[in-house]
């Protein structure tokens, strides 16, 4: 039967490995913090990571939010452009109401305050391909390896309790600043190719 489902079962969808260009896009995605127990003034604190991606690099950075949203976004991306002092051509997303909404069956377009965003940060939007969640593979993958790297730092700090939201902001600032200190040669090679980040600060 093994056999069989191998040779003359329904054919499978084969996923290639992709390509990146140096500074062509940032991936943002949105992971869930739950899991790592976090507490705020001993208070249990459900959130969402918002986090963004060089996948050519693997420079990331990221921010707290408490849902999956557009205004989320417009504190995030600009964070992460205005901390790494450069912009890539591309934005990309999945296709979330945080970026998209529907338009037809199997269609989804921009939100406008989603494309003003863009526009102010000098940057070209565009999303993966409808049920296709591997083209966003590598902040998707980011994010299993950010969580374990947190959990771990977690551990070693004994304490998963943070005084403030200040206070535990900071120490993921820490966190990603000592990740992407490894970036090496190939964050250069990004860095290179990319424009300055000449936006003004977003409003929420």
């Amino acid at each position: 039967m093994k056999q069989w489902r191998a040779e003359e079962g329904p054919e499978k969808e084969l996923f290639f490995a992709q390509q990146h260009r140096p500074g062509e896009a940032m991936q943002t995605d949105f992971t869930s913090m739950n899991s790592l127990g976090i507490t705020i003034a001993a208070e249990p604190y459900e959130h969402l990571l918002c986090h963004s991606v060089l996948p050519y690099s693997d420079w990331s950075w990221g921010t707290p939010c408490r849902s999956e949203s557009e205004s989320a976004l417009r504190k995030s991306v600009p964070a992460a452009l205005f901390r790494l002092g450069r912009k890539p051509e591309f934005h990309q997303t999945d296709n979330s109401t945080a970026a998209t909404h529907r338009v037809d069956k199997g269609k989804r377009a921009f939100n406008e305050g989603y494309v003003e965003l863009m526009e102010h940060l000098g940057m070209k939007p565009r999303t993966i391909k409808i049920r296709k969640c591997n083209q966003n593979g590598d902040v998707e993958a980011g994010n299993g390896a950010l969580k374990r790297y947190i959990g771990q730092q977690l551990m070693l700090r004994d304490c998963r309790d943070f005084a403030t939201h200040d206070d535990y902001v900071a120490w993921l600032c820490g966190i990603f600043e000592a990740r992407n200190r490894t970036r090496g040669k190939k964050l250069e090679e990004e860095l290179a190719v990319m424009d300055p980040v000449t936006a003004s600060p977003v409003t929420e």
